[in-house]
């Protein structure tokens, strides 16, 4: 992949230890934020209240993450989707120090971020 994919990790919980994501927590941040997009995309803005209520749906599935580390993640996938010029969801503006776990990821799930950053390796 290309280098500016590869981020430090940002992976400090609420008890400053490191508390890394999962590979099953990132994937369910990343369908949230592919829904979001699809929307987005169909409709020219998000519904009120939407993200709100995928938020509510993840954060059970997720390791006792806060609602903030939740809005961090999604602002992370922003960032490897904005660094290869992709369309991100409004709201959330990348923010640095995205997960090398969480890209490599979006290379399964994002069909449209892996077909860029195939071809980004050359």
């Amino acid at each position: 992949m290309k280098n500016a994919v590869r981020h430090t990790p940002n992976t400090k919980g609420r008890t400053g230890k490191r508390n890394a994501w999962s590979e099953q927590e990132c994937i369910v941040v990343i369908m949230a934020y592919l829904k979001l997009l699809k929307v987005q995309r169909e409709e020219g803005e998000i519904p009120h209240g939407m993200k709100a209520r995928l938020r509510k749906k993840a954060l059970p599935q997720l390791n006792n993450r806060s609602a903030g580390s939740y809005e961090a993640k999604m602002q992370n996938v922003s960032t490897f989707r904005h660094e290869y010029g992709l369309e991100i969801v409004q709201g959330y503006k990348a923010l640095p120090g995205a997960q090398n776990l969480l890209g490599q990821l979006l290379v399964n799930y994002d069909d449209e971020f892996a077909a860029v950053a195939e071809f980004s390796d050359e």
